[in-house]
């Protein structure tokens, strides 16, 4: 989500994302994907001091911010191991076109929450003003997602 740079740093969310790491191997663990061991406990430890040490700048942090931040890892982190499980599992295995049509009524169902939650009136005049754009990157945006399945 680009929310939380109205209100924390570029620095500070660039440090969140490093947790994105731990949140994909904690859900695939609680999936049964991943098996959780002491030299990936430690290896997650060495990459979370590593990129610590690598931030710099104004930490300013606002808890709204931070709480958008955290949950669109979350829900990233989410359909990414929900791809590995569906993609790669024994039990449903997809190919990846199917699999973008399995995902992408449901993250529309929680992008349409985050936008009635967070409703301008000025969306649907902005929509057509930028008609012509938003097209051609929604395109790009499911072309990108069936090539990631892919991969």
């Amino acid at each position: 989500s680009n929310v939380p740079y109205l209100y924390c740093s570029v620095a500070f969310l660039q440090f969140m994302k490093e947790a994105n790491v731990i949140i994909s191997f904690v859900l695939s663990v609680a999936v049964g994907l991943q098996v959780f061991t002491g030299t990936r406990v430690v290896l997650i430890a060495w990459i979370i001091v590593s990129s610590s040490m690598a931030v710099s700048g104004d930490l300013h942090f606002v808890w709204y911010g931070f709480a958008v931040q955290l949950i669109s890892q979350f829900a990233e982190c989410s359909r990414n191991v929900m791809g590995e499980f569906v993609l790669s599992g024994n039990h449903m295995k997809l190919d990846p076109l199917s699999y973008t049509m399995f995902v992408a009524p449901s993250c529309l169902c929680m992008l349409l929450v985050g936008l009635a939650s967070s409703w301008d009136p000025n969306v649907p005049q902005a929509f057509c003003n930028w008609w012509h754009y938003l097209l051609p990157n929604a395109a790009l945006a499911f072309v990108l997602n069936v090539t990631v399945a892919t991969i």
